[in-house]
Parts: C-alpha cells; sequence; structure tokens
C-alpha cells in the first residue's frame, strides 16, 4: 500500500491489443477494455517528455504511476477517475517492498492516450 495517495485509477484491458506497429505521427488511439480493477488507491506523478524531430515534430509525454498492488501489464489502460483522463501502461514493475510493512506496490510508466 502506498502511504499517501492524490487519485484513484480504474484498470482496463484492452481487447484487441493496442498495436505498437502503428505510425509514430498518430496519436495512440485508445479501444474500450475489460475491466481489471477499479478504486485502486494511486498518484500519478509529474510528466517528463521529450520531442522526436525525425521527419517532424512529435512530443513523447510520459507520467509516472505509483499505485497500491493491482494487475497491470504494458499496453493496459489506466484511468485517473478524478480527472477521467486515460493512459496507456508503456512499463509497470511490481515492488514488494519491506516485509511486514505494507508498503508492496506498483510503479509504471504512462503515455497520455
Amino acid at each position: 500500500m502506498i502511504p499517501h495517495a492524490t487519485t484513484t485509477i480504474r484498470v482496463e484491458r484492452p481487447t484487441p491489443a493496442i498495436e505498437d506497429e502503428r505510425d509514430p505521427y498518430e496519436p495512440v488511439k485508445v479501444p474500450a477494455g475489460l475491466p481489471i480493477a477499479e478504486g485502486v488507491r494511486a498518484v500519478i506523478g509529474v510528466p517528463s517528455g521529450r520531442a522526436d524531430r525525425i521527419g517532424g515534430n512529435r512530443q513523447h509525454v510520459e507520467y509516472t504511476l505509483t499505485a497500491d498492488p493491482v494487475e497491470l501489464t504494458a499496453n493496459d489502460i489506466v484511468v485517473d477517475e478524478s480527472s477521467g483522463e486515460r493512459y496507456k501502461v508503456d512499463w509497470v514493475i511490481t515492488r514488494p517492498g519491506i516485509p511486514g510493512t505494507g508498503l508492496e506496490h506498483v510503479t509504471g510508466g504512462l503515455l497520455r492516450a
């Protein structure tokens, strides 16, 4: 469990899976997905980003997610239940915490969809 949460999230699993072979200049399109979890305490952190200038301009903005333990994999969709913003999960790591402390959590990278 994370010590402090600023929002709650819903996790959805897209069906069919999001294609990573898309044109890099097209926006990420997120289909509706199967619900995996909702009401999960979380923090969606300050974004970091970069601009790719290969054949044009493209912004890549990534947010950091820290959440209570939840089933989460790359390409899942995270919905901020406070704002309604949707994010595609780029990567995820399960953090076991110190045994007996209850500080287990997941950390992941989110791309705004």
